[in-house]
């Protein structure tokens, strides 16, 4: 293989890889300016993100659709983790090695 070393890893100076080495420095992820913009005052004593979760339970309340506030408890606390169970699923075999 081209651009890579005896274990398939690739070398220094490759050209094959197009990896751009992750999020450039000083970017801001999106969950900082949520918890930034959020903490900013908006009316008497209460921050932005007070008045969002206090509109969103107001709207839960009354039935309305509440996917914003969703979307800012998402990000700030992140979605529980689900599990999928998974019965009756046969072996896969994805590589035949043979016996040494």
């Amino acid at each position: 293989m081209a651009n890579r070393d005896e274990n398939g890893r690739f070398v220094t100076g490759n050209t094959c890889s197009t990896g751009t080495g992750g999020r450039p420095k000083g970017q801001t992820r999106i969950n900082e300016l949520v918890e930034q913009i959020g903490s900013l005052p908006y009316e008497g004593n209460q921050t932005k993100l007070e008045a969002v979760i206090t509109k969103m339970y107001n709207l839960a309340l009354e039935g309305d659709n509440v996917k914003a506030g969703m979307y800012l408890l998402d990000r700030l606390a992140g979605r529980p983790h689900q599990s999928i169970a998974m019965t009756n699923v046969p072996d896969v075999v994805v590589m035949d090695w043979p016996d040494a």
